[in-house]
């Protein structure tokens, strides 16, 4: 076995059947000086493969997808960066469920709610069905906005699809209609700039300052437009 002495540099060699079952440390020729015995183990990698949060299963009945979708909800928004960082390997076609789902739950709720509680809801129940229908749509043109915002803004790295992925996923925070408030939507509109700017500063290896330029734009150009739209309803029906 080959040694260093770490105090007067020295190198030499001992022979292994000469050592003692526990002996630890050995004395330095030259110098006296003891040396401590490090016996090698073979080396383990404690570095964790990257985390993947969504495996889709082919094969997998649809009680099975809305269950397996739903469990995204929780690294979304308690690891919303490692989440971003892996979203790559989730199907475009999973996102869109995914916002889909959480989005039909969410005004379900919410006309549930208005109509117990007496409050303005965010659809009326007649309309329900057009305004999921609407989902999808709506994804594409927020898609498209953020897009083209992130291209002015010398953020664009990835294409059109994996930055429709961050405006799918950030609404798991629409679940928070969960909450019977009138004004939950200015929560869960805060919630979309702050997932978004993560998702965009990830998904397109920015930083967070550039993402969260076309995420403001875009959320504070919507509240600007819903209200234009429901003061002219408002004018419109004489309320």
């Amino acid at each position: 076995m080959d040694l260093v002495c770490p105090f007067c540099g020295s190198a030499f060699q001992i022979d292994k059947n000469g050592l003692t079952e526990n002996q630890e440390e050995v004395y330095c020729p030259d110098c006296g000086g003891e040396v401590v015995l490090v016996t090698e183990t073979p080396k383990t990698s404690n570095a964790k493969e990257e985390e993947t949060f969504f495996k889709e299963d082919p094969d997998e009945t649809i009680g099975n997808k809305i269950a397996t979708r739903l469990e995204l909800v929780k690294p979304i928004l308690f690891h919303p960066i490692s989440f971003f960082k892996t979203v790559n390997k989730i199907n475009k076609n999973v996102a869109i469920q995914f916002a889909m789902l959480i989005m039909t739950i969410g005004i379900i709720l919410n006309t549930l709610w208005s109509h117990v509680f007496g409050y303005s809801g965010i659809v009326r129940p007649t309309n329900l069905w057009f305004y999921i229908i609407l989902i999808p749509i709506g994804i594409l043109i927020e898609t498209a906005f953020i897009h083209s915002l992130l291209f002015i803004f010398r953020g664009l790295n990835k294409n059109f699809w994996e930055t429709s992925k961050v405006v799918c996923f950030k609404e798991a925070c629409f679940l928070l209609m969960l909450i019977p408030y009138s004004n939950i939507q200015l929560v869960i509109r805060i919630g979309y700039v702050i997932y978004t700017t993560i998702g965009l500063a990830e998904v397109h290896k920015i930083s967070k300052a550039k993402s969260f330029l076309p995420t403001i734009i875009f959320n504070v150009g919507a509240i600007l437009i819903a209200n234009y739209i429901f003061y002219i309803h408002r004018q419109i029906l004489g309320v």
